[in-house]
């Protein structure tokens, strides 16, 4: 049932009910919903003199033109599937850390890159949260743990090291008898998919490695160095064109890890053409440094 109240804060409608707080007895506001929603939601902190607290269960469901919400620090109640499906949602900043969150969430929201809770910016633990709801799917961190702190980097790091051990094949089984075994097309192209989320995990932890364990770090850096340029099956390439073709710092990490090679580079390049002209720029620049044959005489020089 939609909220019964109305009014609009920077341009966008929003839907509230006013309740009763328990045990302070005051006033305080739940958001319900909105009309006219641009790319950037920002609820505000009060309405009336009465604060925002919470936003019920799918008030914003189906938002797809949102790819930013900003929730204030009063709010601290994030209802179930409050932000669902919405498809082109990029970023969520929550300033309250202490706020509880409702099941769902973020379900089949797939363009979420960062989750900032308890402040803005984005760093390394946005990025590792963003992969939550739809790429490791353990949203369920949410639900039951405290990420205000840092235990769970430890429990994200073991469910992706469970996920990279699970059969690629596994769900594939469960699509077919709900009948969505066209998504994919193929077992071929089913198990392909998993391993490129595998390997997308791999390079978003390897990148953000805040507090990694670096037996975990090795395995994260074998996981994609087996499906580099050259292998039997290229996924970790692929996500690279795919996913990280704009973002130059994924293409620092997939060298360092050694994932570039003298054998598969001009292989590389021939496959980029004349797209992504800086990451091709930077992987010409590296072939050129650590690839390309000194002069004979460069021996000799004392």
């Amino acid at each position: 049932m939609q909220a019964t109240r109305r009014t609009t804060y920077k341009n966008t409608i929003l839907y509230y009910d006013i309740e009763n707080s328990f045990p302070d007895d005051i006033k305080v506001v739940k958001i319900g919903g909105g009309a006219g929603i641009g790319s950037l939601l920002e609820i505000p902190s009060s309405i009336d003199d009465m604060d925002v607290v919470a936003i019920d269960k799918k008030a914003f469901l189906g938002e797809n033109s949102l790819k930013e919400i900003i929730v204030p620090e009063t709010v601290f109640v994030i209802d179930d599937w409050a932000f669902a499906q919405c498809a082109n949602l990029e970023k969520i900043v929550i300033k309250n850390e202490k706020a509880s969150f409702g099941k769902g969430i973020f379900d089949d929201c797939t363009k979420i890159k960062n989750i900032c809770i308890g402040y803005e910016k984005e760093d390394c633990k946005s990025a590792i949260l963003g992969t939550l709801p739809h790429k490791l799917q353990a949203d369920y961190i949410f639900e039951n743990e405290d990420i205000s702190g840092s235990d769970w980097y430890t429990k994200w790091d073991l469910r992706l090291s469970a996920y990279l051990d699970e059969p690629d094949m596994e769900g594939y089984t469960t699509l077919v008898l709900c009948g969505e075994e066209d998504i994919l097309h193929s077992e071929v192209g089913y198990v392909s998919e998993k391993i490129k989320n595998k390997v997308e995990l791999c390079l978003v932890r390897l990148l953000n490695d805040d507090k990694l364990d670096e037996t975990l770090r090795k395995k994260f850096t074998r996981y994609v160095l087996k499906y580099i340029k050259g292998k039997s099956s290229e996924e970790a390439w692929q996500v690279m064109l795919e996913r990280f073709s704009d973002d130059m710092s994924y293409f620092e990490k997939y060298t360092e890890i050694g994932a570039v090679t003298k054998d598969n580079i001009d292989d590389m390049l021939l496959d980029m053409g004349n797209d992504h002209a800086e990451a091709k720029a930077y992987l010409m620049k590296y072939k050129k440094t650590n690839f390309d044959s000194k002069n004979i005489f460069d021996d000799f020089v004392l």
